[in-house]
């Protein structure tokens, strides 16, 4: 699964201990977005999460990908 630069931004500002952890921090965080951009970057990292396994998540290192 890739990410962009954007979506890999918002994960590392969500990142839970889990992937589910992640994903309800990301709904928790869409009301609060005033940015239809953003909103739809979060649906779509939220529908890319959704379809990877925990231990997909797990194996990807979304803080190592930040700090590219």
């Amino acid at each position: 699964m890739s990410f962009t630069v954007e979506e890999i931004n918002l994960i590392c500002i969500a990142l839970g201990n889990t992937k589910d952890d992640t994903i309800n921090n990301l709904f928790e965080m869409i009301p609060d977005m005033n940015d239809a951009n953003m909103v739809a970057i979060a649906e779509r990292v939220v529908g890319k999460l959704d379809g990877m396994t925990e231990q997909e998540f797990r194996e990807r290192n979304f803080k190592e990908d930040f700090s590219e």
